[in-house]
């Protein structure tokens, strides 16, 4: 139960959304990760709050991160404090990004122990992973796809794959030359646990597919969602490949692909 600090009254959770909090726990203690796939209007930022806020009273996380629509950061903040007015919580602004208040910023997260920090996705991307970490991402993503393109006999897919590994390569010579003014990388935050809400905003992936041209499935890659990428996969390589939570009230809209999308940050 939690408490609705502006009416001093008792919110009992649902069935459902103690069952969610509960097989979130499991999930960390099994080396994995999971989705809250909740219609809309039924309470999902109470769901990972709870379970936030559990996992971090069992000691099993230390610095759980919740990306929210940036339109919804501050409503995300008061939803905390209205439910559950005795955590200590960081919620992020567009004011922290600027530049005479980046540090400032970066070590309140590092320093800060909060029980929920609250960043709106598009300043969320502004924090960037390492650069070798970017390289190492393209290199992988080359490597498969030149394996694909090695053993395929199908000549769309060998052709899709070879213009993919274009666009990487230049990608990656781009990189190799960048030198960007970084106030910090994501990796030295310290984040150990990321909960991304309206996670259907980072399902514009292209897939590589040896069935052609099929309607539905998208033929780009968003930069949000490579980033969004990189980051779960960080996190999932320093901890045992658990500590991702994916919440959406509309986890397919269009084709049955984005299944395979969401579930490819999840359990790739």
């Amino acid at each position: 139960s939690v408490i609705d600090d502006s009416k001093k009254s008792l919110i009992l959770l649902r069935p459902y959304q103690i069952h969610a909090i509960e097989a979130v726990q499991e999930a960390s203690r099994q080396q994995a990760s999971g989705y809250v796939w909740h219609t809309t209007g039924s309470g999902k930022t109470l769901t990972m709050l709870g379970a936030g806020f559990k996992l971090k009273e069992l000691g099993m996380v230390h610095k759980p991160l919740y990306v929210v629509p940036s339109s919804l950061s501050a409503q995300f903040g008061q939803e905390i404090m209205k439910f559950f007015p005795t955590k200590k919580v960081f919620v992020t602004t567009k004011k922290d990004f600027v530049k005479a208040r980046r540090k400032q910023f970066v070590s309140r997260i590092i320093t800060g122990d909060y029980d929920a920090i609250v960043i709106g996705d598009s300043q969320f991307e502004k924090i960037p992973v390492s650069k070798e970490r970017q390289m190492n991402y393209i290199e992988d993503k080359l490597n498969e796809l030149r394996e694909i393109k090695t053993h395929s006999e199908n000549k769309y897919t060998v052709k899709e794959a070879e213009q993919s590994i274009s666009g990487l390569e230049k990608q990656l010579e781009e990189l190799q030359r960048f030198n960007r003014d970084s106030f910090i990388d994501f990796e030295n935050l310290g984040i150990d646990f990321l909960f991304v809400d309206e996670a259907h905003h980072f399902k514009n992936i292209r897939p590589i597919t040896g069935l052609g041209n099929v309607a539905g499935i998208t033929n780009t890659t968003s930069k949000k969602n490579v980033d969004m990428e990189m980051k779960v996969r960080q996190i999932q390589e320093e901890h045992d490949f658990k500590n991702i939570v994916f919440a959406t009230g509309t986890p397919v809209s269009n084709s049955i692909s984005e299944l395979y999308t969401m579930m490819n940050y999840i359990q790739p």
